[in-house]
């Protein structure tokens, strides 16, 4: 049953399917042979059967599987249900049983789908070359376990990882290449959660490749959605993004490449906001950073001013004290990164001003 299947698959999709059917050569490392195999492919077709429940092997190939980032589709090979250690891994992943024609057509579809068989795509379906935003759409029955998978998947606290579950359907932190997108998926729709993938294609927004200023124009300083979705998908806090956005016109001090700007364009002004991008170029670019703010430790701010700047105690005082002002100018914003960011980690607020 399985053999028939394979070659069918292989036929439909334009693609060699690697299978053991005869058992592993004399000589090659079982091991070897079944890590090289999932490295290689682009989808892992997940046969289960009474068989594969005993063997040793099985779990190990799905956890390698799963750390490589692969999609995987379980294939139901006999009895109707998934059961065991499969059910509690796979309960809420569509799986494909084998004796179901709708069930492999649907599976021929998706996966000539995935792998861009004949140029055509599903409309659910990323292209490759691309990076992928994750949006959370329901966290299911196991709400608990969904809160403490998006605390640890990204980093955050548990109140802001339980603001962001409740609040679902809600944009999860980041952007991502395809496998990362489908290790994260997978890991909370194991969880009970339901998952959106999103590609993000800088040509939808007419950018070119290269890095960007990100400028918020406009934002309405007490909502929490704009500053929420805005510090997720930057590198910045809270309070730094809510000083930002009280401080409008107002360029963020971090050069994200296409991608990122796009993304971060797209969901800011969908959430109310107003964002423009401007071309970053090395030279010919006479740049202002300013203090915002100094924060709740200005002495260690003053002391970072003084040293870096190589100027009198007074002097650095005078110009944090003066905040908001210019604080350094500079003709090309790389060379300057690292003043930058040893303003931020003393916890002074920092935006930039090109003229």
């Amino acid at each position: 049953m399985v053999h028939p299947f394979v070659e069918q698959i292989s036929k439909a999709v334009e693609r060699d399917c690697w299978i053991d059917l005869n058992g592993i050569e004399s000589g090659e490392e079982f091991e070897d042979v079944i890590i090289q195999a999932i490295d290689r492919c682009q989808v892992v077709l997940f046969m289960l059967s009474d068989n594969s429940l005993k063997s040793p092997w099985t779990k190990r190939e799905v956890y390698y599987a799963e750390g490589e980032g692969k999609r995987i589709v379980p294939v139901l090979v006999d009895g109707n249900n998934l059961r065991g250690w499969f059910k509690f891994h796979f309960g809420n992943v569509d799986f494909i049983n084998i004796r179901s024609e709708e069930h492999k057509e649907k599976l021929i579809r998706n996966l000539r789908s995935w792998l861009e068989v004949g140029g055509n795509q599903d409309d659910d379906t990323p292209p490759k070359n691309s990076l992928y935003s994750l949006s959370l759409i329901s966290a299911g029955a196991a709400k608990l376990q969904i809160v403490k998978t998006v605390k640890e998947l990204f980093g955050l606290g548990l109140k802001e990882a339980k603001d962001l579950v409740d609040g679902a359907p809600s944009e999860l932190p980041g952007i991502y290449v395809l496998e990362e997108a489908n290790r994260i998926k997978g890991i909370l729709e194991r969880s009970g959660a339901k998952v959106k993938m999103q590609s993000l294609n800088i040509h939808d927004f007419n950018l070119k490749d290269g890095k960007y200023y990100v400028e918020i124009t406009t934002a309405i300083s007490s909502d929490i959605k704009v500053r929420d979705t805005i510090t997720n998908l930057t590198p910045f806090t809270k309070e730094e993004i809510s000083e930002y956005i009280a401080h409008t016109p107002c360029v963020l001090p971090f050069l994200p490449d296409s991608f990122v700007a796009a993304n971060l364009k797209e969901k800011a002004e969908k959430v109310g906001a107003r964002i423009r991008l401007i071309p970053y170029t090395q030279n010919n670019q006479n740049i202002e950073f300013k203090m915002l703010s100094a924060g709740a430790a200005k002495l260690q701010v003053v002391k970072y001013v003084k040293e870096s700047l190589n100027i009198g105690l007074k002097d650095a005082k005078d110009l944090v004290d003066s905040a908001p002002s210019t604080i350094a100018t500079s003709q090309n914003f790389e060379d300057t990164l690292w003043f930058v960011k040893g303003l931020r980690d003393c916890g002074a607020i920092i935006s930039v001003v090109i003229k």
